[in-house]
């Protein structure tokens, strides 16, 4: 029931966008679901950390609540968002997006998916700027280049592990 309430909360009121991590310049999911009122934000925040989702509350002042919601670009979140089934398939993308207007949302986070280990599989890695980020996923999407969710369960299971995680 608890995966349940998050998926249909992600779904009705999250969002899946791209960051780049300053540091290393490296693409990483964007995951957030949006919330003002102060008792619900915490609920939410409690119910995705039982289920290994850690999100950080977003602060936005022009809201009565001074909150906008939780957000999270923690990749292991974001597999682990994916592991109770992520977005419930064939929600589209609000029209109002610049980018992935009317795109299924659970496309778009396997796309983004997809384009973290692309870019972290080259021998050098390339640094995108976000706006390319946002044209390659929303072209790994269009032409269907992306694999299941499975896939990238399987994949990230052993993320931590991966040689750019590795401390020299």
């Amino acid at each position: 029931e608890q995966q349940i309430a998050i998926r249909l909360w992600a779904n009705t009121e999250g969002t899946i966008s791209i960051a780049l991590d300053k540091k290393k310049e490296l693409i990483i999911p964007n995951l957030k679901i949006a919330c003002a009122h102060p008792t619900l934000l915490k609920e939410l925040q409690s119910l995705c950390k039982l289920n290994n989702i850690n999100f950080s509350i977003a602060r936005y002042n022009r809201i009565w609540s001074g909150f906008s919601g939780l957000t999270s670009t923690a990749i292991t979140s974001t597999i682990n968002f994916l592991k109770i089934g992520g977005f419930i398939r064939g929600t589209q993308i609000a029209s109002h997006s610049k980018y992935f207007a009317g795109l299924d949302k659970q496309d778009v986070l396997l796309a983004i998916l997809e384009l973290v280990i692309r870019q972290r599989k080259q021998i050098v890695q390339k640094k995108y700027s976000k706006e390319e980020c946002y044209r390659l996923v929303r072209q790994i999407v269009l032409n269907k280049e992306f694999k299941n969710e499975q896939y990238y369960l399987k994949i990230f299971q052993d993320f931590d592990n991966w040689t750019f995680r590795r401390k020299q």
